[in-house]
């Protein structure tokens, strides 16, 4: 048993991180057994012997050899099955994810690795875990972005305008990965099903990073024709932006934890937060009307409110893909362990 490890452990030498989490996995469990079985030889050889078959003496040898291996790994799989968790913290802490390389190279995928191309459940389940990555970098835009609308600040819009090419980029290199996935042929039809799910959310949150990246171009167009929004616009802007936030919060939670239950409410929410923009639109036309607002601003007014309905409408149909449209193991597979945004307040 400890030779296997040693096997394992040589065999991941130069492969991905996932492949020598599972030699570590693999030794972890072989000499946690060793160090068991170690105390109670005599009484195991006994019990092996007294349940093997006799017969000539090579037979009963292999049969024995053969009986102690399986009665070693059934012991060991019946203790480690409740302890996984302790395994997986164990593994992760000895190699955890490099987090740092985000630090290092932004524009590079934090998941992706083409050394398990050939292996397409772990490959997803990396697609899944980047496409979430990308819905991190979106909504952080998201958040970001009410702060464009408050007055000129250039660092906050150079932020937000390396975060979208920062999605965009690894948006790209999620596709060509799936590409390369589809090319080795080694696809199973349930796996093509599910990687054409994660690939119709990833296209929508996309979608969802140009509005924004749109909405940011307003602004700045507005601020750099001298125009300025009233405080009660701002007040109404920041309002609807952070209930669209809201909204992207809840439907990625759903993504990720495959809950529909909450399905219909969201949707209602979409019509909620539809029907409360056409009513700031109507407020805003008033306070042009009393002179309160530059009615030069009732064009960028109308397309911002355009663009965040538009952003509803793609949550929408993120939300249709999970009610049944697409499958999304990949994604629920995530669970709670993935992090994604913060709840909003």
């Amino acid at each position: 048993n400890i030779g296997t490890t040693i096997t394992a452990l040589l065999a991941s030498i130069g492969g991905s991180k996932d492949a020598k989490r599972t030699a570590i996995a693999h030794s972890i469990f072989n000499l946690s057994g060793t160090l068991l079985f170690i105390w109670f030889v005599p009484q195991y050889a006994a019990l092996i012997k007294a349940i093997s078959t006799h017969g000539p003496e090579l037979q009963v040898i292999s049969r024995q050899i053969a009986n102690a291996h399986t009665g070693f790994n059934l012991t060991m799989t019946i203790i480690w099955t409740p302890l996984v968790w302790l395994m997986v913290k164990i593994v992760m802490k000895i190699i955890p994810d490099a987090k740092i390389e985000k630090a290092i190279n932004p524009n590079e995928p934090l998941y992706l690795d083409n050394k398990v191309l050939n292996q397409p459940a772990a490959a997803l389940q990396l697609v899944a875990e980047e496409s979430m990555n990308v819905a991190n970098i979106v909504g952080e835009m998201l958040v970001e972005l009410p702060g464009v609308f408050k007055g000129k600040n250039e660092a906050l819009r150079k932020e937000i305008d390396e975060k979208a090419n920062i999605s965009k980029n690894i948006y790209k290199q999620i596709l060509d990965y799936l590409a390369n996935l589809y090319s080795n042929g080694s696809l199973i039809e349930e796996q093509a099903a599910r990687s054409a799910g994660i690939m119709y959310i990833l296209n929508e949150i996309d979608r969802i990073r140009h509005l924004i990246h749109s909405l940011e171009e307003i602004a700045d167009e507005d601020l750099e024709n001298g125009l300025h929004y009233s405080s009660t616009a701002k007040s109404d802007l920041k309002v609807m932006l952070e209930d669209v936030y809201n909204l992207y919060y809840d439907v990625l939670q759903v993504v990720i934890t495959g809950d529909t239950e909450g399905i219909h409410r969201l949707m209602e929410k979409k019509e909620q937060l539809t029907r409360k923009n056409s009513g700031l639109l109507k407020d805003h036309l008033k306070r042009v009307a009393k002179g309160e607002c530059n009615d030069e601003l009732t064009l960028s007014f109308t397309e911002i409110i355009s663009n965040i309905d538009r952003i509803a409408a793609n949550l929408m149909n993120i939300l249709e893909a999970v009610s049944g449209k697409v499958n999304l193991n990949s994604f629920h597979a995530l669970g709670e362990s993935q992090d994604v945004l913060s709840e909003p307040a």
